[in-house]
């Protein structure tokens, strides 16, 4: 009795220290208690989830792996399982263990939510959208549609129609908060705005981070600026952010009313959303409008959906003034560019100013880019190429090519269109400044088509490789279309695929030009838009500023 009474008093503490993120201190009251109360379930599933919050992967899968052994088809333990197969990015070996997990409970909307995003992990958007629909009827839980409408925009033919639908039902089911939250009290006369940023991705090595990081380093000159993160992970990673910021506020663990006092507390006049639909989002804060203006930019490139977003920053390249009908919120133009990218900061990072077909004699294609944007319809177009320019090899990278079996998956659906295994460099995660060293290898870069890449399109540019894209019907499909006509690069956005090819053909077929290209595309880069923070900063405070003296009379 007397240690069942401890194991509960260390299990019972142990929550309290998860409650408070104290995971170290928990991992070791619930060691004893496990020690006591050996194959407890309720002890082995809080484990295993401080050992994945502690990134004691090994340790977590032993774990669970021991309890399975006595219960092989507790749900539970599968479903933590799961969390860490896809940690690990062995999606496929999740998707089996999950529907081997539908079979004992079908009517689980969580089972579903989880397929959904192994499924569009592995570049399977069918299944996954259609997984996040079951989801979403078991449960109606507007984060689940949220997932749905990221996950709809890799779709092939996903029109504005569906996106319009899509978004008209999360803003129905998005929860808002009635009669307890007070209007805004701002002033005009003060010395400087405050702007609050939401995001779960204000860290190095993120596509975010990567995007806005100098841009903050200027803003902060003529704003105070709140940081209000929404993830707990990471935490060595946003260190180089902190600093730039008056305030920062971890949200991840608030509810809704918390988070939305506390930013009217802060007095934020501008509130800006820096993820849409994306994971970690916190939309329902928007909803529930806890700034006087508020707006979308940078994390996701489509409309969200919700009228208490006042704006979504772009271009007159990405969002034209014929792209309004498909935006719940009204445009804010910036006058160059949607976005600019912070200069990548490594000393030993070389940039070669001699293209590689010179030395190999043959054109290398480059393409990194998540394997959900490689669809069908890019892997024929790209197949073409590779049979109709001789010699020609493509390097492809992305994270989910460190399984093995979606890469060799990957390798057949390119075999079906006659393209020998010789012909494909496939090739997985990789550090960052490694992946920019990488793009020293390739002639061409070929961007993916209905969703554009995003900053891999600006390293590119950074590392003086030359971009083909497609132009496209709404905002991610425009972004290539932004980068080339702000380095200047007109002759390389193609209207439709048909061109695309040509194009490919006829400069692989100028080695001269290409090679001109590469010896002035960096500094050029540099030198433009795409790289401007400063000038990003300064355009985007006139229009903030004129914009409140408007939102706050």
């Amino acid at each position: 009795m007397k240690s069942f009474n401890e194991a509960e008093q260390l299990f019972y503490d142990a929550l309290e220290n998860i409650k408070e993120n104290l995971y170290t201190e928990a991992e070791e009251k619930l060691k004893k208690s496990n020690v006591l109360q050996p194959n407890r379930k309720s002890i082995i599933l809080n484990l295993s989830s401080v050992l994945i919050k502690l990134k004691k992967i090994s340790e977590a899968k032993t774990v669970l792996d021991n309890a399975i052994k006595q219960d092989p088809r507790d749900f539970d333990l599968l479903l933590n399982k799961v969390t860490i197969l896809m940690i690990e990015k062995k999606f496929l070996e999740g998707i089996e263990v999950l529907e081997n997990i539908k079979k004992i409970k079908p009517e689980i909307a969580e089972v579903y939510a989880k397929l959904a995003s192994c499924y569009s992990s592995v570049g399977n958007i069918e299944k996954s959208i259609e997984n996040y629909e079951k989801s979403f009827d078991l449960d109606k839980n507007y984060k689940t549609l949220s997932s749905l409408i990221f996950c709809s925009n890799f779709k092939k033919n996903y029109s504005s129609k569906e996106n319009n639908e899509l978004i008209n039902k999360f803003n129905f089911f998005v929860p808002r908060i009635k009669n307890t939250l007070k209007s805004f009290n701002h002033k005009q006369n003060i010395e400087k705005f405050n702007i609050g940023f939401v995001s779960g991705d204000l860290r190095k090595n993120h596509p975010v981070g990567n995007l806005i990081y100098d841009f903050l380093k200027s803003l902060r000159n003529n704003f105070k600026l709140y940081a209000y993160y929404n993830n707990e992970e990471d935490e060595e990673l946003t260190n180089d952010f902190k600093i730039l910021f008056n305030q920062w506020e971890n949200i991840e663990k608030k509810d809704d009313l918390d988070v939305v006092k506390k930013i009217k507390q802060d007095n934020i006049h501008v509130l800006i959303d820096l993820s849409g639909h994306t994971n970690k989002n916190r939309l329902s804060v928007f909803a529930n409008k806890a700034a006087p203006l508020q707006i979308t930019w940078s994390g996701y490139l489509n409309s969200t959906g919700l009228p208490e977003i006042n704006y979504i920053i772009g271009d007159p390249y990405v969002t034209p003034a014929t792209s309004q009908n498909q935006l719940s919120e009204k445009i804010l133009l910036m006058p160059s560019i949607w976005n600019c990218f912070s200069i990548p900061q490594y000393t030993n990072l070389k940039i070669n100013s001699e293209t590689p077909v010179l030395k190999n004699k043959f054109i290398t294609f480059g393409a990194y880019h998540q394997i959900k944007k490689i669809n069908d319809d890019v892997i024929k177009l790209w197949s073409k190429l590779l049979l109709n320019i001789n010699k020609s090899v493509i390097i492809i990278r992305s994270p989910e090519l460190d399984d093995k079996i979606i890469k060799n998956k990957f390798y057949n659906q390119f075999n079906s269109q006659g393209i020998d295994n010789s012909k494909l460099i496939l090739e997985g995660s990789a550090s960052r400044e490694n992946l920019l060293s990488e793009y020293n290898k390739i002639d061409i870069f070929l961007d993916t088509f209905p969703y554009n890449g995003g900053s891999t399109s600006f390293e590119c540019a950074f590392m003086g490789v030359p971009m083909l894209t497609l132009k496209g019907d709404r905002f991610l499909s425009r972004c290539g279309e932004s980068i080339n006509a702000n380095l200047g690069m007109h002759e390389w956005i193609a209207n439709d695929q048909e061109e695309y090819y040509k194009k490919a053909v006829k400069f692989s077929e100028n080695v001269d030009n290409l090679n001109l290209i590469r010896k002035n595309l960096h500094s050029k880069a540099i030198n433009s838009p795409l790289f401007d923070s400063k000038k990003f900063a300064k355009d985007f405070e006139i229009i903030i500023k004129d914009l409140l003296l408007t939102h706050l009379k």
